[in-house]
């Protein structure tokens, strides 16, 4: 895991961490985050054992699906609680896996590595292409450069479902500012294979498409879009669901990995906290900044556009 907490100071007395507010009696709450900010220094750290065991669950699990496929049961614990099981992982990577291995008769570990790697030079290239069309191409060498050297870049190069994510990300994306609707969609829809973090893409292309028909007037094709968009994430949550006989089968096998899908709740709460300085963790600030801070006036469409034209 990356920390960039600010590290807790210690007072003379008793030993105790001070709280975020110690020693900002006055002052707005911003003043008060800046001032703790300044006083105890940011240690970034990458805690490479808790990571990779993390990663090692996830990509056993991949792996195992791959090759066995799903399981057609939840198990519960003592407690009623569901076990964790292989039902929580979306169907996209391990099919992908296994054909691999049909094709290439690699075992299903190299299969998985295969597939990571070529999603994530698909996904590089997705990088490159939308930030060069905003800023250039020296920007676009640089977000791939930031995006390829994260500390979580070493999801890239296992059978795990960040490549792949990304790639369908990305070129949904320059998709959707190219204003190549059906391409959006379809793209949106395999997103929605590999992640449920995908209904955000969905999102994004169906206010995208609704605001194209609104401000100039638009054919059949974003309306398409719209209703792709979803299909892909609607289909997992279904097929998941099939394996157990419940429609809401995914939803139950994701709670016992401790996580569960809010409709983006657990989000409007991260902003509150954010908004009314309750954390200190400088990663959510600076994020927003760059959200903020993004030029609104200037538009890919035209040069991504462009480029499309140019390789079609």
């Amino acid at each position: 895991m990356v920390n960039l907490m600010p590290s807790p100071r210690r007072s003379a007395g008793d030993g105790e961490a001070r709280s975020p507010r110690a020693g900002t009696d006055s002052g707005p709450p911003l003043n008060s985050w800046l001032a703790q900010l300044r006083r105890n220094p940011v240690h970034v750290r990458f805690e490479r054992r808790e990571a990779l065991t993390a990663a090692g669950i996830y990509l056993a699990r991949y792996l195992h699906i791959a090759e066995n496929g799903y399981p057609n049961h939840l198990e519960y614990a003592p407690d009623g609680l569901p076990e964790p099981s292989a039902l929580a992982f979306f169907p996209m990577v391990p099919a992908l896996i296994r054909v691999v291995h049909l094709v290439t008769f690699l075992p299903f570990p190299y299969a998985g590595v295969v597939v990571s790697w070529s999603m994530a030079a698909i996904a590089a290239a997705g990088v490159h292409t939308l930030a060069k069309s905003l800023f250039g191409r020296r920007a676009g060498y640089a977000c791939v450069g930031l995006w390829a050297c994260s500390p979580y870049a070493f999801a890239l190069w296992v059978p795990y479902s960040e490549a792949t994510f990304t790639a369908f990300l990305m070129w949904t994306l320059i998709a959707v500012v190219a204003r190549r609707w059906l391409w959006a969609g379809v793209l949106c829809t395999l997103a929605g294979t590999v992640r449920p973090t995908s209904a955000v893409l969905v999102a994004v292309v169906a206010i995208s498409a609704i605001r194209a028909m609104t401000l100039r007037r638009a054919d059949w094709r974003p309306w398409a879009a719209t209703g792709l968009a979803p299909l892909g994430l609607i289909f997992s949550w279904l097929y998941l669901g099939n394996r157990i006989g419940r429609l809401d089968g995914w939803f139950i096998a994701e709670k016992a990995w401790d996580q569960q899908f809010d409709f983006g709740l657990g989000s409007l709460r991260f902003l509150q906290k954010l908004i009314t300085y309750q954390s200190t963790d400088i990663r959510y600030p600076l994020v927003l900044t760059v959200i903020l801070g993004e030029p609104g006036g200037r538009s890919a469409g035209p040069s991504v556009g462009s480029w499309y034209a140019r390789s079609r």
